[in-house]
């Protein structure tokens, strides 16, 4: 009688254990599905935030993204955005899916990993320049077999000194800068001409010089 109650107790032991081990695998395969779907979530919302076509007229974000224009990209000037390369385009568009500014990501010596589909890239060209219609599929980013655009990102971060004046001229602004190569105004590095136009509630650089 007292070993059939000892092999009673064992098998209830061994029944508590395994519905034990079972409820920990559910909760932690929830919690895991609950943490991919805040990282999904956060990253429309980063992609949104960067790329909201009814934003106001910022115009030190547009300073910001006109200095990563000329030092970044190399594209100096132009009075049509359409007449640059492709490829440099592509490269801008990706690169601004998750922030208005490449200058004030957070700091890191890692290269970070970036892919989007054409219709992506295309929504912040279109947000930033008005822009449509572009053979976006040139670019050297973009990768045919996958039909989508990618690159390792540098780490842009970095301070930036400048001065200007915006001038409100009706249906345009204009917006001159000079950028400096301190935070003393020491020297200056160069100096900008920002036309940007409106359109309904969009912003939109339409040339630099």
């Amino acid at each position: 009688m007292k070993k059939k109650k000892e092999l009673i107790l064992g098998v209830s032991l061994i029944v508590i254990i395994i519905a034990m081990a079972i409820v920990l695998v559910i909760i932690n395969k929830d919690d895991k599905k609950e943490f991919e779907d805040v990282q999904v979530t956060t990253t429309v919302e980063e992609s949104t935030k960067a790329n909201d076509s009814n934003n106001t007229f910022m115009e030190e974000t547009i300073i910001k993204c006109c200095y990563e224009l000329r030092y970044i990209f190399a594209i100096n000037e132009f009075d049509d955005i359409s007449t640059v390369s492709v490829n440099k385009l592509a490269q801008y568009g990706l690169c601004h899916l998750y922030y208005n500014s490449l200058l004030d990501i957070p700091a890191s010596d890692e290269l970070e990993y970036r892919d989007a589909s054409k219709k992506d890239i295309e929504a912040v060209l279109k947000s930033q320049f008005n822009v449509e219609g572009l053979n976006l599929e040139e670019s050297d980013i973009y990768n045919k077999a996958e039909q989508k655009f990618e690159m390792w990102v540098p780490n842009y971060s970095q301070q930036i000194t400048y001065d200007y004046t915006v001038t409100d001229n009706g249906d345009n602004l204009t917006i001159n800068v000079v950028y400096y190569e301190d935070e003393i105004r020491s020297k200056v590095k160069s100096e900008a001409t920002i036309n940007v136009a409106k359109e309904g509630d969009l912003y939109y650089i339409k040339s630099l010089h």
